[in-house]
C-alpha cells in the first residue's frame, strides 16, 4: 500500500510540476455548449436557458441544443450515475440525473417535455479532439459544465455509444434534493473558462461528489482528498470507484443497471430500476476488479485473517499471495470477494 500511494504521489506531482502551459482561447466544438441564463423572474420558482442537450441528430451527427423552462421544487429523485466505457475496469464517466416527480417541469421551447436533467462535467475539447486519461492530466482542456435531458443522455450513452449506466440513488431528504437540484443548475451557469480539466482533481466524478457534498451533513461528506490539496483520495478521483464509495458511506443506494438493449423502458414514467441485491451489485468481470482492487491496494495484514470454506477447501489470507489472489478469481467467490475487497477500501 505504502509503494502504490508513492507512486500516486509521485505522478501527481510530477504531472502538476510539468503541466503544459494554459490555452488562452474557448475552444470551438458545436456539440460542447454551457449553459446561458435566458430569463429568471424567480431564482427558486422558474427559470429559462439556452444550451440545454436534448439528445443526438443521428442523421446530421450533431448534439440538439434547445432553450428550456425548468421549473425548481418539484425533486422526485437524485441519482449518480457512471457510464461505464472500454476499458471497463478502470474507465467510467460520471454523471448526476435528476429525476421529476412529472413531466411539467422540463420544458423545450418546441413543446416537448422531459423526465429530468441529467449533469455532465467535462473536459471541453475543440472539434474532432478525442479524451483520455493522460492527456487530461496536463493542462489540455478546459472545464464545461454540460446539461442534457435525461432521455436525450440515455440516448446518446446507451442508444448511440452502446454504454451500460450503473445507477446510485443518492439517500437524501426532500429539502436536499431540491437543494441540491438549485446548486447544479446555478453551478451550471457559472463561466467555468478560466478552470482547467484536470483528470484527478477536476474531472467528472470530483465536481459531482463536490456538488453532493454540498448539502450533505459533515459526517457523511465524501473526502476530497487523502493529503490536503496534495493527495487526491483515489475512491473519487477514480471512476471506477466512486459508485462503490457512495455505498459504502450509506449516501448512495446501488440500482438496477441501465443495459442499451434495454435503455429505452427507462423512458416512461412508469419505469424505474430497483434496489440491486449485493450478488447483483458485484462488478461482471470479478478477476479484472480483484487485480485493480487487491493486487494494488494491498492492505491485508497478519491481524486481518479470512477462513472460508468452499467445496471442502479452505483459504486463509494472512497476506494476498498472487497464488491466494488466482486461487479468489478461480472461485469468483462473490461473498469473500466482497469481504476483502471492503478490507481494503478503508
Amino acid at each position: 500500500m505504502k509503494k502504490y500511494v508513492l507512486v500516486f504521489i509521485l505522478l501527481f506531482i510530477t504531472v502538476s510540476v510539468f503541466a503544459k502551459m494554459p490555452k488562452n482561447y474557448i475552444p470551438v466544438n458545436p456539440d460542447m455548449k454551457r449553459v446561458i441564463l435566458i430569463e429568471n423572474n424567480d431564482p427558486n420558482g422558474e427559470m429559462k436557458v439556452k444550451n440545454i442537450c436534448w439528445g443526438r441528430d443521428t442523421v446530421n451527427k450533431v448534439n440538439v441544443y434547445k432553450n428550456t423552462s425548468i421549473k425548481f421544487g418539484n425533486v422526485k429523485e437524485v441519482y449518480y450515475v457512471s457510464q461505464k466505457f472500454a476499458p471497463e475496469w478502470i474507465a467510467a464517466h460520471g454523471m448526476i440525473a435528476i429525476i421529476m416527480k412529472d413531466d411539467s417541469s422540463i420544458l423545450c421551447e418546441d413543446g416537448r417535455k422531459a423526465r429530468g436533467l441529467m449533469l455532465s462535467v467535462e473536459a471541453w475539447r475543440d472539434k474532432g479532439v478525442d479524451y483520455d486519461i493522460k492527456t487530461g492530466l496536463f493542462k489540455n482542456f478546459k472545464l464545461i459544465f454540460m446539461m442534457y435531458t435525461f432521455e436525450g443522455r440515455l440516448q446518446i450513452s446507451s442508444g448511440i455509444s452502446k454504454n451500460k449506466l450503473e445507477l446510485a440513488r443518492i439517500d437524501i431528504n426532500d429539502t436536499q434534493k431540491q437543494q441540491l437540484f438549485n446548486n447544479i443548475v446555478k453551478e451550471c451557469l457559472i463561466d467555468k473558462t478560466k478552470i482547467y480539466y484536470h483528470s484527478l482533481t477536476e474531472s467528472c466524478v470530483t465536481n459531482a461528489a463536490k456538488l453532493i457534498n454540498t448539502v450533505l451533513e459533515k459526517k457523511r461528506r465524501l473526502r476530497l482528498w487523502t493529503i490536503p490539496k496534495i493527495l487526491p483520495n483515489i475512491r473519487v478521483s477514480m471512476p471506477v470507484f466512486l459508485t462503490r464509495y457512495f455505498c459504502k458511506k450509506k449516501i448512495g443506494i446501488r440500482m438496477e443497471n441501465i443495459v442499451p438493449e434495454d435503455y429505452k423502458k427507462y423512458l416512461s414514467p412508469d419505469y424505474w430500476p430497483t434496489v440491486m441485491t449485493s450478488t447483483e451489485s458485484v462488478s461482471e468481470n470479478l478477476p479484472v476488479l480483484l487485480d485493480t482492487k487487491l493486487s494494488n491496494i494491498k492492505r491485508l495484514t497478519g491481524s486481518k485473517v479470512i477462513e472460508k470454506k468452499q467445496n471442502g477447501k479452505v483459504i486463509e489470507s494472512k497476506s494476498l499471495t498472487p497464488e491466494k489472489l488466482d486461487e479468489l478469481k478461480a472461485l469468483q467467490d462473490i461473498e469473500l470477494i466482497d469481504k476483502l475487497i471492503e478490507m481494503n477500501s478503508d
